[in-house]
C-alpha cells in the first residue's frame, strides 16, 4: 500500500479564511482527489468491479464488459444499475468504499499537525 504524504507543510492561510474558522462559518470543498488519498477506487475502477459482479452473477459476459469498458466511468455505472435491475440483482456500490487502514492513511498525517488558526503568521 502506499504511504499517505507527509503534511507537517501547511500554507499561510489568508486572514479572511482564518477568522471564517474561527467564526465557524468555514465550509471546504474537496476535490474527487482527496478520495483517491484515502485509497478510495476511481469511478472507474468502481464501474469495473460492478462490471464484475455482473458477470459473476450471469447477468453479463466477458465480451460485453470489454465493449461497456470504452465507455465513460459514470455511464458503465448506470447501465450497470440498469442491468441489475432488469436481472434482479443487488449491486452494492458502497463495498469497494473501504479505502486505506488508519495506520497508513491521511488521517495519521493530518492528525500529526494541526494548524493553529489563532497564530497569524503572514507578515501584516
Amino acid at each position: 500500500m502506499s504511504r499517505a504524504p507527509d503534511l507537517r507543510e501547511a500554507p499561510d492561510l489568508p486572514e479572511e479564511i482564518r477568522q471564517a474558522a474561527l467564526d465557524a462559518n468555514l465550509i471546504l470543498f474537496v476535490g474527487a482527489g482527496i478520495s483517491r488519498l484515502l485509497g478510495m477506487p476511481s469511478w472507474a475502477g468502481m464501474a469495473r468491479k460492478q462490471l464484475e459482479y455482473l458477470r459473476d452473477n450471469g447477468a453479463l459476459n466477458y465480451s460485453e464488459i470489454e465493449q461497456l469498458s470504452a465507455l465513460d466511468p459514470k455511464k458503465q455505472l448506470s447501465i450497470a444499475t440498469q442491468i441489475a435491475d432488469e436481472n434482479d440483482i443487488h449491486l452494492d456500490l458502497t463495498s469497494g468504499l473501504t479505502g486505506l487502514s488508519e495506520s497508513n492513511s491521511i488521517y495519521k498525517s493530518i492528525h500529526c499537525c494541526p494548524i493553529n488558526i489563532h497564530e497569524n503568521t503572514s507578515a501584516a
